[in-house]
This record gives C-alpha cells, structure tokens and sequence, in this order.
C-alpha cells in the first residue's frame, strides 16, 4: 500500500507538471506512467545493494500501478 500511494504522488506530480503544455495529453500521461515504473524498478534494483535490504518483484509492480493511478488522476 505504501509503495502504490507513494508512486500515485510521483505519478500525479509529474503528470501535472508536463501535461499543461502537452499537445498529446495521452501520450505524456504514458511517458509519465512509463517513467515512473522505471524509477521503481531503478530503486528496487538499487535495494539490492544496500545491507539488509532486497530487490522485490512485487514492491516494482506495486510502484509501477501507483504511479500509473496517479497520472491518470492528474488526466483528470
């Protein structure tokens, strides 16, 4: 749960930031949605580095379907 209201925050964000001026709203919502999957599978990949800490398929699922919720929150 945390890791979904996490990246819905960083989907919504972004999404907010680049669509006002977006030509295609659609499509930046997908590069948002996209962008943020792949800064959850760059941490998720980074746990696997740091002591007592480790890479989870799920958690980078989790991150990438928040991130998705919040871009299509910010369609909105």
């Amino acid at each position: 749960v945390v890791h979904v209201l996490m990246y819905a925050g960083l989907g919504f964000r972004a999404a907010r930031a680049a669509l006002p001026d977006a030509r295609q709203p659609r499509r930046v919502a997908l590069a948002v949605a996209l962008a943020a999957s792949a800064v959850g599978a760059v941490d998720e990949w980074h746990q696997g580095f740091v002591p007592g800490r480790s890479p989870a398929v799920d958690d980078w699922v989790a991150d990438s379907l928040g991130g998705a919720r919040g871009t299509v929150g910010a369609l909105a």
